[in-house]
């Protein structure tokens, strides 16, 4: 079983957009231990196999993406908190998994576009900090068109296969303007935001993993998709985590604990 919507229609154009987000290129390479501390897998309970990412935003809270709730193409259905485990401490061999309490979804649509593409998960018990785990800040600020920034995961580096690398991938490359995103379908500025690599591209399994900035500093947005199948050159397409809905819904969520943040105090 695995999360798979694919072939999801957005914005009422007719352009496939894989919604499971491989980092492929030539300019991918292997993290080292610690370089994403708040780095987070979810992993199918009945598979081991990872199938998402997400991030630490606080003791308990996992930040991903709604659409990798849900499972089956035809009728998705959402998975139930035994189904996914989180993930933790990768490539350093210290590896931690974490069952699932609770979701929450900012929508309750089976198909979310970008602009609502967020959801929580409350893990079972505190996680452990340590030097190779650690939460992220949250943005409560938008990052500027032309900004270096940096994304990572598990999807498969080789379009429409559903291997994942054995280690976490990372990539760079520039947030893009409105109006270069426009082209490609009805982008929302508010609540989207799109990321280009000039020489790899995110892929299938990296949906819901942070995109942020080149310090790593803040959390600016989650991906949601790219136009194509992984097309080096490409943009993809993620979720503005600094918009007010969303800011609103993480502080409700984590009842208080996780706010959006402008300056560097997580």
């Amino acid at each position: 079983m695995r999360v798979l919507l694919e072939a999801l229609l957005l914005f009422g154009l007719a352009a496939t957009m894989s919604t499971k987000v491989p980092i492929v290129g030539p300019e991918s390479r292997p993290s080292t231990p610690g370089d994403h501390p708040y780095f987070a897998s979810l992993v199918m309970v009945s598979t081991n196999q990872k199938f998402c990412g997400g991030s630490i935003i606080g003791s308990r809270w996992i930040l991903t993406a709604a659409h990798c709730l849900y499972y089956g193409d035809d009728n998705p259905k959402l998975l139930i908190t035994n189904m996914l485990k989180v993930m933790v401490g990768h490539n350093t061999g210290h590896e931690t998994f974490y069952n699932v309490r609770r979701m929450k979804l900012r929508t309750n649509s089976k198909t979310p576009n970008a602009g609502n593409d967020v959801a929580i998960l409350e893990t079972d018990r505190n996680i452990t900090f340590n030097v190779n785990v650690q939460p992220i800040c949250v943005a409560g600020f938008d990052i500027e068109a032309g900004e270096p920034a940096l994304t990572m995961g598990f999807g498969t580096t080789i379009p429409n296969a559903d291997v994942p690398p054995k280690k976490l991938l990372e990539i760079g490359g520039n947030i893009m303007s409105p109006e270069h995103c426009s082209v490609l379908h009805k982008f929302n500025n508010r609540k989207e935001l799109c990321f280009l690599v000039s020489n790899g591209s995110p892929c299938s399994g990296d949906s819901g993993g942070p995109i942020v900035d080149a310090e790593q500093r803040f959390q600016h947005g989650l991906h949601h998709g790219v136009y194509g199948r992984c097309i080096i050159g490409r943009p993809a397409f993620g979720h503005r985590v600094s918009s007010t809905e969303t800011c609103l819904f993480i502080l409700r969520t984590t009842r208080g604990e996780v706010e959006c943040r402008k300056e560097y105090e997580c």
